[in-house]
């Protein structure tokens, strides 16, 4: 790892713990400085805002959920695997309520800087093989991000009703097997 590798990794370390000690809103640059121990314009040099390291920290989170499921995944249903993996995805946001909702705020407005993610999960569990294919994994997409937000947006989100949410409206897009 690089010298400026290392100063990335701190510096987002530091901002997450203190995202999960104050809050994103409630937290500063210069207070992210001070924990990675650099100086307050180095966290601009690696990030272009606070938001950013939000979305990196939480990319490299669903990530990591996403290797380990593709990793026992042994194929079988579209469905059935698109359903596991937005449950393990969904986990993860409403065990991160406020951070998830900071998220999600910004990304409603910057959906493109996810869909290369969303898409090659999806092109990995579906056979997207025309057009209509490629029209319906959007649709899954879209699908799974209001149902997210939806139920994050409620002043007391449910993880078991946005999962069968989830599940409802895939199954009107991808009927059983």
């Amino acid at each position: 790892m690089s010298k400026k590798e290392i100063t990335r990794a701190r510096i987002r370390e530091a901002a997450w713990a203190l995202f999960a000690e104050r809050s994103f809103a409630s937290t500063t640059t210069r207070e992210i400085a001070r924990r990675a121990g650099v100086a307050d314009g180095t966290v601009f040099s690696h990030y272009p805002n606070k938001i950013d390291i939000l979305r990196e920290g939480m990319e490299g989170q669903l990530n990591g959920i996403a290797k380990t499921f593709l990793a026992s995944w042994t194929g079988g249903s579209e469905r059935e695997a698109l359903i596991e993996l937005a449950s393990l995805f969904y986990r993860y946001y409403f065990e991160h309520i406020a951070l998830s909702r900071s998220l999600l705020k910004e990304a409603l407005w910057d959906l493109d800087h996810f869909r290369h993610f969303d898409e090659s999960l999806l092109a990995r569990l579906l056979s997207a093989t025309t057009a209509r294919d490629a029209i319906r994994m959007r649709l899954i997409e879209d699908s799974y991000f209001m149902t997210l937000v939806r139920h994050l947006s409620r002043d007391e989100p449910c993880l078991e009703s946005a999962i069968d949410d989830w599940r409802a409206g895939l199954a009107c897009l991808l009927p059983a097997d």
